[in-house]
């Protein structure tokens, strides 16, 4: 199993989220990124993500095979990521929380590169729970 995914394999109706971060593009930058703060000797679990666009699918550069790429990032590495692509909406909901490092900033970053015109915009969402315990 990855270091960074809970070993709490229990089957459970969901996981709780105690904060919730979020932001939306200002529809001429090509990322939106939604931030939780670092917390000294803290560990940050998430437990879902949700991203949208209002772009279409025609505006996708489509030589390149684009799409708006969703990452969440443990300071500057990229533990997941996934792709949406003409104006969907993406919600993953994770069986267990994805542990962070202890201490660490967490984002979650949209790349609107791929996307042609300056005028599509992205939000994100995503929540969990810190603690003060790690699952090692």
């Amino acid at each position: 199993m990855p270091d960074n995914i809970s070993p709490y394999v229990k089957t459970r109706a969901g996981w709780i989220a105690t904060w919730l971060v979020k932001n939306v593009s200002s529809g001429d930058d090509d990322e939106c990124q939604a931030v939780k703060e670092a917390e000294a000797g803290t560990t940050h679990f998430v437990t879902f993500i949700t991203a949208s666009t209002d772009f279409r699918e025609s505006e996708i550069n489509t030589e390149d095979g684009g799409a708006v790429k969703v990452q969440l990032k443990d300071d500057s590495t990229v533990v997941w990521e996934a792709w949406i692509t003409g104006d969907q909406l993406g919600h993953f909901a994770f069986p267990a929380p994805i542990q962070m490092g202890e201490g660490n900033e967490i984002s979650v970053v949209t790349d609107m590169t791929l996307v042609k015109g300056d005028d599509s915009q992205a939000s994100v969402t995503f929540g969990g729970f810190s603690d003060d315990n790690r699952s090692n």
